[in-house]
């Protein structure tokens, strides 16, 4: 089939609309590295430069805070205790890193206390209720106890009535909403953008933390409302800088040490000159895109997961495209950038 070429013009009326460098947060600690959720994992998350640590939170019977991802110990541990019915004492007679190997034999679960003390200066903690609001109070104690400042601490979680609740007793500490986003064998994705929006405002969260299915037209909007938006959880370097183009002001990870060291600063906006080419595979327009600069160097290709949803994104100039697979021929714009018109024949493009 014959090549055929488009060319249109690409109009920057700004500079780059991201901001700083993301925070990188370890997730459960540096938990590719040691026992996740244990003060091993968080001191060496510390050690490899990470900016926060996330952990995960549950009330013990007798009003402790611990730190655990699941409601029970099993996935951890050599028995199966559950959280809310143990006592600290109980839970503290568990090996929880031995599973991790021989180093980390004889590691505890912590308490927040504990966990909140590894926190060096000008360090955050992302706290996650992995529980209900029963554990507020104590919660809102225990940060008090800390001696950490106010910007240290984010509490995070997927229970709107969580985030409400806290917000409504300590509304100068910021919350973020978790949220999940999915694609329903109808082929929509959920939730959808006015429910993200009711259910940040109802519950006065300060930004909202997604998976990185989220669409961009629902990151477009919560940003232009004025939320916070971060990002979990990133293990690839393709993908975080992706994410950093986007406008992630976190981004969470289990190698909290490899995307520190690695994660380049934004490159500077090419000159106009710069040309690259979008290409799709011919007789495939629903399959794949990607695009790559002159020198034939990739620019961006996308996941499965995005061809799957009906959309494929990627990043030119530090700045983002949105291209439904549905519309042959479609001119989006984003911001103050003016994008190009694809081709009928999905054959290469050169802007």
């Amino acid at each position: 089939m014959r090549t055929t070429y488009i060319v249109t013009t690409l109009i920057l009326v700004s500079a780059s609309v991201y901001g700083d460098e993301p925070l990188i947060v370890a997730h459960r600690g540096a938990s590719r590295d040691a026992p996740e959720n244990t003060i091993e994992a968080f001191n060496l998350a510390w050690e490899q430069g990470a900016d926060a640590i996330e952990g995960d939170f549950h009330l013990t019977r007798d009003g402790h805070i611990v730190c655990l991802h699941n409601s029970t110990t099993e996935h951890v541990a050599n028995a199966n205790l559950v959280i809310r019915e143990s006592t600290l004492a109980q839970l503290r007679e568990l090996d929880v890193g031995a599973y991790r190997g021989e180093a980390f034999k004889s590691s505890v679960i912590p308490t927040l206390a504990e966990v909140f003390s590894t926190i060096p200066d000008g360090r955050k903690i992302y706290v996650e209720v992995k529980c209900g609001t029963e554990i507020i109070p104590a919660l809102i104690e225990e940060i008090g106890k800390s001696g950490l400042k106010r910007e240290q601490v984010v509490v995070i979680s997927f229970s709107e009535t969580v985030i409400e609740e806290f917000k409504s007793q300590a509304p100068a500490y910021k919350a973020y909403w978790l949220c999940n986003f999915k694609k329903e064998d109808s082929g929509e994705i959920t939730p959808a953008l006015e429910i993200v929006l009711e259910t940040l405002a109802l519950a006065k969260a300060d930004g909202l933390s997604s998976n990185i299915n989220i669409p961009a037209p629902v990151l477009k909007s919560i940003t232009e409302c004025g939320y916070e938006w971060h990002v979990w959880t990133i293990n690839d370097l393709a993908t975080a800088k992706r994410f950093k183009q986007w406008g992630a002001q976190s981004i969470t990870t289990d190698v909290p040490g490899f995307l520190k060291r690695n994660l380049a600063e934004q490159a500077a906006e090419p000159d106009e000159s710069t040309a690259a080419r979008c290409i799709r595979k011919s007789g495939q327009p629903d399959k794949f895109v990607e695009v790559r600069y002159v020198d034939d160097t990739l620019a961006y290709a996308p996941t499965q997961e995005e061809t799957r949803h009906g959309y494929v994104t990627f990043s030119c100039y530090g700045m983002d495209l949105v291209f439904p697979n549905s519309i042959p021929m479609a001119k989006q714009t984003r911001d103050s950038l003016t994008a190009f018109t694809w081709g009928e024949n999905y054959e290469p493009i050169t802007f």
